[in-house]
């Protein structure tokens, strides 16, 4: 099975939180300027997607894992 079918399969367990439908980010997005509701992935989320994103890239690139203080938003020396 490959790891779209996972992700499509997928279920939330009794502690996790939904994941609302989207029809996409643009739609939601265009949407969301009509409506003036938040949008599905909204800045914040996107900044955290993004650096999970730059800091898989850099500790595969550096082939050695990377602690992150995500509070902060700096490396933790290893």
């Amino acid at each position: 099975m490959g790891a779209e079918q996972k992700a499509w399969d997928w279920k939330p367990g009794a502690g996790d939180r939904k994941v609302p439908f989207s029809p996409g980010h643009l739609a939601n997005w265009l949407e969301c300027i009509q409506t003036r509701k938040r949008p599905i992935m909204d800045i914040e989320a996107g900044h955290r997607v993004a650096t999970l994103c730059y800091l898989g890239n850099l500790a595969w690139k550096q082939k050695k894992p990377i602690m992150w203080d995500w509070r902060n938003e700096t490396a933790i020396p290893a």
